[in-house]
């Protein structure tokens, strides 16, 4: 690991990559927003979140797809300044999903649930047909081509490397496990007590994301013993 001086504001390719991978996060967070045309996003009338996760609201604000990290940098290394913001960008997320349930009488919870894995899957779409825009049309038919892409999913991330474990890979068939779901991130208390709940809808935004670099592509849930994941299958044209 790379060694930091008190002063060092360096940040290299792969702290770069996780920054806008916590920018993608929170754009779901937003798309929810935007999809039950919240006035203002719950996490700004937020009283439940604590106190250092408050503090770190004012960086959310300001996060846009061309936000750079370098001016976030300070006296600290970026691996700090990123789990700051990591913290804060998954507890504003499980914070404004657990409120809009509360919120929501039991009557309502079905309309609810609908509008969320819509704003999800439709933004899935809408990232795997921008970023993948230049993917020829042989690499959209086999989908071991197409599985690498889905690691680019910003909750899918783990220090180590990509969050994501192929299991099996066919050129019409694959399946693989999540490394980093909401379930496996025990760092952070706020998001266990709603972690059901996010990972069906972090697995929306993924069919979402698979239908965008396949119309053809059918994604299912797929647990495997202690770890959840999917399994995609391409269609017959």
């Amino acid at each position: 690991m790379r060694e930091y001086t008190w002063n060092s504001r360096a940040a290299d390719h792969h702290h770069h990559r996780r920054f806008k991978k916590l920018i993608g996060l929170h754009e779901l967070t937003m798309a929810w927003v935007r999809e039950l045309r919240i006035e203002r996003a719950p996490h700004l009338l937020a009283r439940g979140l604590s106190p250092d996760v408050a503090d770190q609201l004012w960086v959310l604000d300001a996060l846009d797809a061309d936000s750079r990290l370098d001016p976030l940098l300070d006296d600290t290394a970026p691996e700090d300044v990123l789990g700051r913001l990591e913290r804060t960008v998954w507890s504003v997320q499980a914070y404004t999903l657990s409120r809009l349930i509360e919120k929501t009488s039991l009557a309502e919870q079905p309309a609810l649930e609908g509008a969320l894995e819509q704003a999800s899957w439709k933004l899935g779409r809408r990232v795997a047909e921008i970023r993948w825009k230049e993917l020829p049309e042989e690499a959209r038919a086999d989908l071991r081509a197409l599985v690498p892409a889905a690691s680019g999913a910003p909750f899918l991330d783990v220090p180590e490397g990509e969050g994501l474990l192929v299991k099996r890979a066919l050129r019409g068939e694959a399946a693989f496990e999540f490394l980093a779901c909401p379930h496996r991130r025990s760092q952070f208390p706020d998001v266990a007590s709603i972690a059901s709940e996010l990972c069906a809808l972090h697995a929306q935004w993924l069919r979402g994301f698979a239908y965008g670099l396949n119309h053809r592509i059918s994604a299912e849930n797929a647990p495997s013993g202690a770890r959840c994941g999917q399994r995609w299958r391409l269609h017959p044209a």
